[in-house]
C-alpha cells in the first residue's frame, strides 16, 4: 500500500469517525457519588416572603412567554441542509440527464459517453465522458488512463459520501477541507495509475498543461481542476518519503483515537457506598420525614457541620440579600446533613441572615410534594381561560387541552394568583400548573425525602 491508497483510507474515516465516535461506549473508573444533582433544580431562585410548597415546587409559576431563538436556528440549520439536498440531486439528475441524452459506447469496464459540446474528459462511476470534437481526433491514451484510474478505484464513490455528510454536516468547516482534500488525493492516484504505465513524466506533464480550459463539468464527477494542477506537477516530482508521511498519519490516527476517548459515551463503574464512612447510614435517608421535629437525637457530625457551614459563608446571594442561587451548591447533600442535624443544630443554623439559608429549606427543597387531585367541580372550573392559564407537565397548553384528561389523571396541581407586572399581557388571572404521574415522577422522583 502506498502513501496516496493509505491516504485516502484515512480521509475517508476522518469524515465518518465523527458520525460514529457518540455510539462508542468505554466503561471508565470512577470516585464515588452518592448523589447527583436533579435537572430541574439547576438553578432555582427564591424570594423572600414566598416560602410555600407551589414556591418551591412550582418552576414555571410566573413563567414569561418568550421568542424561542432555539427553534429559529433549528429550522435555520434544517433549511440550508434542505437546499443542499436539493443542490445534491440538481447535480445527480445533471449526470443521468447526460447519460440519457448523449450516445453510449459499451467498453470492457466502462462505457463512453460523447457529449455534444466542449468539455474536459470526466468519469462518474464506470461513466466517461468527453466531447464530440475530442473523441474524433482521438484523446491521448494518457487521457484515457487518467479517467479509467478513477473509474477502476470507484472514487466516485468517495465524492458521493463525501457529499452526503455535507448535507447533514456542512458546518462543520473539516469536512469541506476534507472533501477538497480527496478529490486532490484522488488526482494523485490517477496521476500514479498514468506513470505507472508509462515511464515518460515529462510527457504527461506537458500533456496536462497544454489542456484547454473548457465548461466546468458537473460537481460530482472526476474531473481536470486547473487551480490544482501546479500541486499535483509539484507532487510527481517529488520522491516519496513514505516513512515521513506514514508518522503523519499515524499521528493523526492518534488525535482521532483520542476524540473518540473525549467525546465518546462514558459508563462509569460505581463502587460501593458503605466505602464511604460518613455515608454508612445512607440507605435510611429515603425514609419518611414527618414534620421538621422529626430530628435525629444524636444530630450530625462535627465534620458534616463544618461542612455545612462552610457551604452557607461561601454561598452567593443577590444583590439585597433576599435571592438565593442552589445550583452553584450540592443541594442534596446540604438536604442530607440537615436531614441529620439535632433541634439544636438546626435552631443554630436558622433565622439568622438569609431565612432561606436555614436547614428545614434545604429539607423543603428535597422534599416530594404531597399528591393531590382535583375534585371534578374543580377540575372544571379549570377550562374557565379567563381565569386560569394552564400550564401541563410543564408545558404552556390551551384550557381545551385539559378535555384529553380526567381529574384523577391529575396527581399533583399547583394554583397561583398573578400580581402587578405578571399579570401585564396576560387574559388570566391565576396560572395554574398540573402534573401527570409521569411527569411527577420526572421532576420529583429523585428528590430524597418523601412528603406527608
Amino acid at each position: 500500500m502506498n502513501y496516496h491508497v493509505a491516504k485516502r483510507i484515512y480521509l475517508i474515516a476522518c469524515i465518518l469517525f465523527p458520525l460514529v465516535i457518540p455510539f462508542l461506549s468505554f466503561s471508565v473508573m470512577d470516585a464515588p457519588e452518592l448523589l447527583q444533582q436533579i435537572p430541574n433544580m439547576q438553578h432555582i431562585v427564591i424570594t423572600q416572603g414566598a416560602v410555600g410548597p407551589s414556591i418551591l415546587t412550582a418552576p414555571n409559576l410566573v413563567e414569561q412567554e418568550k421568542f424561542d431563538w432555539v427553534l429559529v436556528f433549528v429550522i435555520l440549520g434544517i433549511g440550508i441542509s434542505v437546499l443542499l439536498l436539493i443542490r445534491f440531486l440538481k447535480n445527480l439528475l445533471q449526470l443521468f440527464g447526460l447519460i440519457r441524452r448523449n450516445p453510449g459506447i459499451l467498453h470492457v469496464d466502462f462505457t463512453l459517453i460523447v457529449l455534444n459540446r466542449k468539455n474536459d474528459p470526466f468519469s462518474f462511476f464506470n461513466y466517461v465522458f468527453v466531447s464530440k470534437e475530442d473523441y474524433e481526433k482521438d484523446i491521448p491514451k494518457m487521457v484515457w488512463d487518467h479517467e479509467l484510474a478513477h473509474v477502476r478505484q470507484l472514487h466516485s464513490l468517495d465524492v458521493l459520501l463525501a457529499e452526503i455528510i455535507l448535507i447533514f454536516a456542512y458546518w462543520n468547516p473539516f469536512n469541506w477541507l476534507i472533501k477538497n482534500s480527496i478529490q486532490l488525493n484522488h488526482e494523485y492516484l490517477a496521476d500514479e495509475a498514468v506513470l505507472d504505465k508509462s515511464n515518460s513524466l515529462k510527457a504527461y506533464q506537458y500533456l496536462l498543461i497544454g489542456l484547454e480550459y473548457q465548461e466546468k463539468n458537473p460537481v460530482l464527477s472526476s474531473q481536470l481542476n486547473f487551480k490544482q494542477l501546479k500541486t499535483r506537477l509539484n507532487m510527481m516530482n517529488k520522491k516519496e518519503k513514505w516513512r515521513n508521511k506514514a508518522g503523519m498519519l499515524v499521528f493523526s490516527g492518534l488525535l482521532l483515537a483520542g476524540s473518540a476517548l473525549l467525546f465518546s459515551n462514558k459508563t462509569a463503574e460505581s463502587h460501593p457506598m458503605e466505602t464511604i464512612s460518613e455515608m454508612e447510614d445512607v440507605v435510611s435517608v429515603n425514609k419518611v420525614i414527618q414534620s421538621a421535629d422529626t430530628v435525629p437525637q444524636n444530630g450530625a457530625s462535627k465534620a458534616m457541620l463544618d461542612e455545612y457551614d462552610k457551604v452557607i459563608r461561601e454561598l452567593s446571594v443577590g444583590k439585597n440579600g433576599n435571592n438565593v442561587d442552589f445550583g452553584s451548591i450540592d443541594q442534596k447533600r446540604m438536604a442530607y446533613i440537615a436531614s441529620k442535624m439535632s433541634k439544636e443544630q438546626r435552631a443554630a443554623r436558622s433565622g439568622k441572615g438569609n431565612m432561606f439559608l436555614s436547614p428545614g429549606v434545604f429539607i423543603t427543597l428535597e422534599t416530594k410534594p404531597t399528591k393531590r387531585s382535583p375534585d371534578r367541580s374543580t377540575f372544571s372550573a379549570w377550562k374557565n381561560p379567563s381565569v386560569y392559564g394552564v400550564w401541563i407537565d410543564g408545558k404552556k397548553s390551551s384550557n381545551k387541552d385539559l378535555d384529553n384528561f380526567s381529574n384523577d389523571d391529575i396527581v399533583y396541581y399547583s394554583v397561583s394568583k398573578l400580581h402587578g407586572k405578571a399579570k401585564e399581557g396576560r387574559n388570566y388571572t391565576h396560572q395554574l400548573d398540573v402534573y401527570t404521574l409521569s411527569y411527577y415522577n420526572k421532576v420529583f422522583g429523585n428528590r430524597l425525602f418523601e412528603g406527608n
